[in-house]
């Protein structure tokens, strides 16, 4: 299957001599013109400040962008060889169907990331989407601290959230994941995680980097298998989230398909790890959460309810299978 082109790449490129590092940070992006800049910036001043005396490297990775986003992050900091450009493999069919998470083929541009990092020999890695608007400076050290000092293998981002934002994740994933695996972890699955040079050699050794860990179910796939394999974990507070878009929002349809899809292949694939377990444990958290909650979202109800009718419609028969009458009726 044919690969999209990448844009061209101007800072360091990934077979360029750099060494070895102590810390890779990934900033995974397609599209991202009006908000690499500011994500790019922001990483490279948190690894500067966070981590002086460790060496670092800053790697932005492409799925062919056409929009000038390679070029706006090498313009983003003073020095363009401390930016490391690398294009990933984007398939036509990862174009063609609407990511949840923004970044088609999110699977291959990790493993991309991953691979550079272990080349590295980096003891830490953290990945974050360039599509944020208000990333800061201390997402980096919120990202790497508990990897490089407190021997963490997995950090999870904690959101400040208002109660109706993040729904697929508060109302079915979270529930779900801390019923089976016996880990409270407020955000399993989405983006801005950090590892271990351990949780990724485990993971690109792994012979599942197919369809559906390339695409979006990459971050259901690191989770159950850091949960199944016993890893550390632990979660960070990252504060506000918030997300340029650069496309409308796929349907809701749409999210819990590739969100349960990818979740419900996990689950059964590691379902003799969570089978054992009788009860569920806190995972511990770095930091504080000292933000303000934020607004709430805007909410669109009629789509949802247009679509309930369809399905009373279409799907009557089938409903009167599964639901008491008296639930039919009302």
């Amino acid at each position: 299957m044919p690969e999209v082109e990448a844009a061209p790449r101007n800072g360091r490129q990934e077979g360029e001599s750099v060494g070895t590092a102590d810390i890779v940070l990934g900033v995974l992006g397609y599209n991202n013109a009006a908000t690499i800049a500011g994500v790019v910036r922001n990483a490279a001043h948190g690894l500067a400040a966070s981590f002086p005396a460790n060496r670092t490297v800053l790697v932005h990775a492409d799925g062919g962008s056409n929009d000038g986003t390679a070029e706006l992050a090498l313009q983003a900091i003073p020095d363009r060889n401390a930016l490391m450009q690398v294009a990933y493999p984007v398939y036509p069919v990862h174009l063609l169907s609407p990511d949840y998470h923004g970044i088609p083929g999110k699977g291959n541009a990790v493993r991309t990331v991953f691979e550079i990092a272990r080349k590295l020999e980096a003891k830490s890695c953290a990945l974050i989407d360039a599509d944020i608007c208000e990333v800061t400076p201390q997402w980096t050290e919120a990202l790497v601290r508990p990897v490089l000092e407190g021997q963490f293998d997995l950090v999870t981002p904690r959101y400040s959230r208002h109660k109706y934002d993040g729904t697929v994740i508060n109302g079915i994933v979270y529930p779900l994941l801390r019923a089976l695996y016996g880990k409270q972890i407020r955000q399993p699955i989405g983006a801005d995680f950090g590892y271990s040079a351990t949780l990724m050699t485990h993971l690109t050794q792994q012979a599942r980097w197919e369809a559906d860990v390339t695409g979006t179910g990459v971050d259901a796939w690191i989770t159950t298998q850091s949960i199944a394999g016993s890893f550390k974990l632990v979660q960070s507070f990252l504060g506000t989230r918030v997300q340029n878009a650069s496309g409308p929002p796929p349907q809701l349809t749409a999210a819990l398909a590739q969100v349960l899809g990818s979740l419900f292949t996990e689950i059964h694939r590691t379902a003799s790890a969570w089978q054992r377990l009788r009860a569920s444990e806190l995972v511990p958290t770095f930091g504080l959460d000292s933000c303000h909650a934020p607004e709430p979202p805007p909410v669109d109800v009629q789509p949802m309810i247009e679509s309930f009718r369809l399905g009373f419609h279409n799907l009557r028969d089938i409903w009167r299978e599964v639901l008491p009458p008296a639930t039919l009726r009302n």
